[in-house]
């Protein structure tokens, strides 16, 4: 048990280095979970685009499909057509089924240009397919890299992280009971720093100035003191 409040004072500054210690890994984490996070944002946006791509030249080539089929079509058409062409028997049915003739070859040759012109469609699109699936691979490896590294990092960080939070509980069990909680009690509404030295009347916690009369009793070391405007513990250290 501390003897004094200096050693109190002495401990508190111990633990409070070791918590600022664990928020900064902490902070780390975070980031690199963030970052994780992000690259994985960045492979579902590669994977998006590469099965849009693929949606792409599938409706391509159900839509070729179709022009072939209509080709096919039309060129019965065009069959039964000659056939009831040699069996008509006056003029006027031979000129009707001699334009219903040229009615479907002209549909067929509009069908025949789409038809090309989706088959140009599917080989430019499997082109840049290929070329995505090929970036797409990059990515992934990329990716892969850099997540394995960060996690590598990550693991690093927890190892660390484990060995101070260790650090923390046994300095903790060194500190007066009393005087812990009130330190923890402060360090949750001030952003995890309860305690902050004076330098020059300044407390470096919110750069106020103390009050004259607090900074001497301050230097006193006799009884646990809080600044008055951040409400932080604080204490006095003579220059080294």
């Amino acid at each position: 048990m501390p003897k004094n409040i200096q050693e109190d004072i002495n401990i508190l500054v111990q633990l409070q280095d070791v918590e600022n210690k664990i928020q900064v890994i902490r902070g780390g984490l975070e980031a690199e979970e963030t970052k994780i996070q992000g690259l994985d944002s960045g492979l579902d946006a590669a994977s998006k685009e590469l099965e849009t791509l693929e949606e792409k030249v599938a409706e391509l080539k159900a839509l070729r499909r179709e022009y072939e089929s209509d080709a096919d079509l039309f060129s019965e058409s065009i069959q039964k057509s000659n056939v009831k062409l040699s069996s008509v028997k006056t003029n006027k049915e031979y000129q009707s089924v001699l334009k219903e003739i040229e009615d479907i070859k002209q549909r067929s040759s509009e069908n025949d240009e789409k038809m090309i012109l989706c088959m140009e469609e599917i080989d430019q699109a499997e082109k840049d397919l290929a070329l995505k699936h090929a970036d797409h691979k990059e990515v992934s490896r990329r990716i892969e890299n850099e997540k394995k590294a960060i996690r590598e990092e990550s693991e690093s960080d927890r190892l660390a992280l484990e060995k101070l939070e260790k650090e923390s509980r046994g300095i903790s069990e060194r500190a007066n009971p009393a005087i812990l909680g009130q330190f923890l009690n402060i360090k949750k509404c001030a952003n995890g720093v309860a305690i902050s030295r004076v330098v020059d009347a300044i407390c470096q916690g919110c750069n106020m100035n103390i009050p004259p009369q607090t900074y001497n009793e301050l230097q006193a070391c006799d009884s646990l003191r809080q600044c008055p405007f951040c409400q932080r513990i604080i204490y006095w250290k003579k220059e080294e």
